[in-house]
């Protein structure tokens, strides 16, 4: 539920701040904005679908559980290709837009804004990662002997 409200939430401010104006030469910025905020509704989507099941047989669905997984997993690959894009191509399209309007300036910020917050699903996801390559064989194991 938290997610979806998180989501809910980015979409919001994205839309007021960062869908305006024209895309940066050096590199696509506005074309990951639009991705990262249909990542965001599809998250929406997922997070209500998984409450109702959840609430209306009081259990967990193996399957949902890794398509989370799966998204999240596609999310931090799509942070790090923003990581890239953002650190590379920042200062060449910051003058690009030093005279432009503020619309194409809210770009690079939004974008900003929308690498940080996700590194929390991104440290979130390679903790689980590492924790599975850890403990995973031990997990085997262990149920192999029992």
């Amino acid at each position: 539920m938290n997610d979806g409200c998180l989501s809910a939430l980015i979409l919001f401010i994205t839309f007021i701040y960062g869908i305006k104006g024209r895309e940066c030469q050096a590199a696509p910025l506005g074309m990951w904005v639009n991705i990262e905020m249909f990542y965001y509704f599809i998250n929406i989507i997922f997070a209500y679908l998984y409450f109702k099941y959840i609430s209306k047989y009081r259990r967990e669905n193996i399957k949902l559980v890794f398509v989370n997984c799966f998204l999240n997993l596609i999310h931090t690959c799509w942070l790090i290709y923003g990581n890239i894009l953002y650190y590379k191509n920042c200062n060449a399209c910051t003058l690009e837009f030093k005279n432009d309007n503020v619309a194409n300036q809210n770009l690079i910020w939004i974008m900003l804004i929308l690498i940080i917050i996700g590194y929390m699903p991104m440290i979130k996801c390679c903790t689980f990662s590492i924790l599975i390559m850890c403990f995973g064989p031990y997990l085997l194991r262990s149920l192999r002997r029992a």
